[in-house]
């Protein structure tokens, strides 16, 4: 697997154990399954009646509370929303009130998104990737790394419930735009660092007019007749 989504922050990372140098930074990384892998850029709001449809299923792995990924939702809904991408966000925790919605094989505009805890040892250093599927360089499946947005939001001076939500934005756009998404500016670029974080620039943490683009056309070229890429894995169900 290749990544090329995860988020590298220019201060030490916790991992496994060790601390990488203060020197690196936390990279957002994609994934690609059987051959690669994806991950997140500033943008403008658009005012679209029809924007491209989208559902998200969340599956919280580490007991984040309720009001906490409600915020990290709303979050990475606005910036899909400015990008003119409109989300159903589902909650798929047993207890729930939607979890019910969660139920049976996602469809070919569902995305299902992980909050697990510590990164294994190969994704140490990042904050989360994306698994894109090499025959058609796109994805089902991202997986966000808990316990590391937690440490950079507290070593940024940030909200963790925006970053987790910044996180899965950048995420999901690399879920829809595949291998080799990242941009150099705005919330897809492959690098963040604790000063970015800090300082909180709007353009930062929007996709970019570019990146809106993409994403809106790649949506648009979806089938709305074409089959899921696979049922969700047995332990999201």
């Amino acid at each position: 697997m290749e990544h090329h989504g995860n988020s590298k922050t220019t201060r030490s990372v916790a991992q496994q154990g060790r601390r990488v140098a203060p020197s690196r930074k936390y990279r957002l990384t994609t994934a690609l399954v059987g051959v690669l892998a994806a991950t997140l850029v500033p943008g403008r709001a658009f005012a679209q009646v029809q924007a491209p449809h989208l559902i998200v299923r969340v599956y919280d792995g580490v007991g984040i509370a309720s009001s906490e990924r409600r915020e990290a939702g709303d979050t990475a809904r606005d910036i899909l929303s400015r990008a003119g991408i409109d989300v159903a966000w589902r909650e798929c925790g047993p207890s729930d009130p939607a979890a019910a919605l969660c139920d049976g094989a996602p469809g070919p505009r569902d995305l299902i998104v992980r909050i697990v805890g510590p990164a294994p040892h190969a994704a140490s250093g990042r904050l989360g990737y994306a698994a894109i599927d090499a025959r058609v360089n796109r994805g089902q499946v991202a997986t966000v790394f808990g316990d590391a947005i937690a440490t950079w939001a507290e070593r940024g001076q940030s909200d963790r419930s925006r970053l987790l939500g910044r996180v899965m934005a950048h995420e999901i756009g690399h879920l829809i735009l595949g291998a080799g998404s990242h941009s150099a500016t705005g919330l897809m670029r492959g690098q963040w660092s604790v000063p970015e974080i800090q300082r909180d620039r709007p353009e930062e943490w929007l996709m970019s007019p570019e990146d809106g683009r993409k994403l809106r056309k790649t949506l648009a070229a979806w089938s709305a007749n074409a089959g899921p890429l696979g049922a969700p894995p047995a332990a999201l169900r």
